[in-house]
C-alpha cells in the first residue's frame, strides 16, 4: 500500500478486529481537535476495539503515550532499551500484519511520502509475533 491507501486499510482492519491487536511503533501522536482526520479515525477504532474486548497491546517509544494509552485501559508498554526502536508494525487477529515507514502521525496517514504493505503469509506474521513478544519482555 503506497500513501493514504495504508490509512484506509488498517483503520478497516482494526475495525474488523475479533480478537487482538499488537501494535509497535516508533511514533503515535492524538489530535485531540482533529476528529475527522485519517489519524483520529484509526486512533477511536483502536480505542473502540479495546471496548468491545479485543485485547491490545502496545509497544512505544514515549512516556506521554504510554501514560495516555494506559488511561484508555490499553495493554502497553515503553520500550527498555537504550537502542532506538524504530519499528512501524500492526498485528490484527495473527492474520494481518501492517510493516513499513507510517508512524501512527497525521504527517505520515497524510502529508509525507510512505510504503507500508499488509502480509498476510503466516510465516512473516509467526516471525514477526516472536519478534513482538521479545520486544515485550524487554
Amino acid at each position: 500500500m503506497i500513501g493514504r491507501q495504508f490509512a484506509e486499510e488498517l483503520t478497516q482492519k482494526v475495525k474488523d478486529a475479533k480478537s487482538e491487536i499488537k501494535i509497535l511503533i516508533y511514533e503515535w501522536r492524538w489530535y485531540r481537535n482533529e476528529i475527522g482526520t485519517s489519524i483520529q479515525k484509526f486512533n477511536y477504532e483502536v480505542i473502540k476495539a479495546r471496548q468491545r474486548g479485543v485485547a491490545v497491546r502496545v509497544i512505544v517509544n514515549k512516556d506521554w503515550i504510554c501514560n495516555f494509552l494506559k488511561q484508555q485501559k490499553i495493554e502497553v508498554k515503553k520500550i527498555n532499551s537504550k537502542r532506538v526502536m524504530h519499528v512501524k508494525m500492526v498485528m490484527v487477529d495473527n492474520k494481518y500484519l501492517f510493516l513499513g515507514s507510517h508512524n501512527l502521525t497525521k504527517n505520515a496517514f497524510e502529508l509525507n511520502h510512505e510504503v507500508s504493505v499488509l502480509i498476510e503469509d503466516q510465516d512473516a506474521i509467526e516471525k514477526c509475533n516472536n519478534f513482538f513478544q521479545t520486544a515485550w519482555a524487554l
